[in-house]
This record gives structure tokens, sequence and C-alpha cells, in this order.
């Protein structure tokens, strides 16, 4: 220590000056490792990854759902209902069976409203949606409806043509 004390000050100085070149050229060395290192581990936790997802897809959406809290997470059940068999017969949404006193003549029918390409026509307490091919009880199939200007018109059947006035 005393010898260090005897030394002149720019002795001392190209001592540290030799010592910090030293320590700088090494830091050097040091951040060449380090930034290998960073890149080597992730390259490997990319490939890591991809690797996964490709074996099982879902893998990290059920990690991020079994890190939910429960709370956060909406109650209700759902589920879905069995297909209905294939060789059912009856209607899809079950209807009354209409019941009527007698035959429906074409003379007991009325048009309710005219559109371009249907029509509401009433008998009795009846009300039918017909378009071109539908059926109707006493007058077979709905073969033409015709609009005119004013909101009348007629609907052309197999057994009678019906008009409609304002």
């Amino acid at each position: 220590m005393s010898e260090f004390r005897q030394q002149s000050a720019a002795a001392r100085l190209r001592a540290f000056r030799r010592i910090a070149s030293q320590t700088i050229s090494s830091d050097e060395g040091a951040n060449a490792i380090l930034a290998g290192s960073v890149l080597l581990l992730s390259c490997g936790f990319f490939a890591w990854v991809v690797s996964t997802a490709a074996k099982d897809p879902t893998f990290f959406e059920r990690q991020l759902i079994a890190g939910m809290r429960s709370s956060n997470v909406d109650p209700i059940t759902t589920g879905s209902t069995a297909a209905a068999p294939a060789d059912e017969t009856g209607p899809a949404i079950p209807v009354p069976a209409v019941v009527r006193n007698g035959e429906v003549d074409p003379s007991d029918y009325s048009i309710v409203a005219l559109f371009e390409s249907e029509a509401v026509v009433a008998a009795g307490d009846e009300l039918w949606r017909v378009k071109v091919g539908s059926t109707l009880p006493g007058l077979g199939a709905v073969l033409a409806i015709e609009t005119e200007a004013g909101g009348t018109g007629r609907v052309r059947t197999e057994k009678a043509v019906l008009s409609a006035s304002r």
C-alpha cells in the first residue's frame, strides 16, 4: 500500500486507464454473450409455442379459461336438444284441426288484402294467406294473383275468380 502512495499521479492514472480498458473489453464480450443467450431463449420459446399449438390447438384457450376467476363467468348452463327422428310424420307445430259445418262454396270467399304475389282471403271465420300454387278448400289451386292500382285486383283459382274492390 505504501508503494501505491509513492507512485506518481501520472503512473496511477496510467494504471487506472489500463484497468478500465480491460473492463470495457470484457463488458463487450459479456454483452455479446447476453445478446446471444436472449436470442437463443427467444427462438426456443417460439419453437415451443408453435409446437404446442400444433399438437393441441386449444391448449392456450384452456389455460386462459382455467386462470379465470369463477365469479367472472356467467353461471347460466346451456345445452342442446336432441334431433327429431327422421321418420316423424306429425306436423312440426301442433295445430288444431279445423272442423267446418259444411263444404266451403266459392261464393263464401272474399279478398281481405292483396300484395304483389300474395293474397289474404277469408271464408266465414277462417283466413288464408295464399300464393300462386296454394290450395283453398272449395276453390282448388290458386292460378294467378293480379293486383291493380288502388288496392283492387283478382285471385284466379281452378273453380272461380275472386275480385277485390274498394
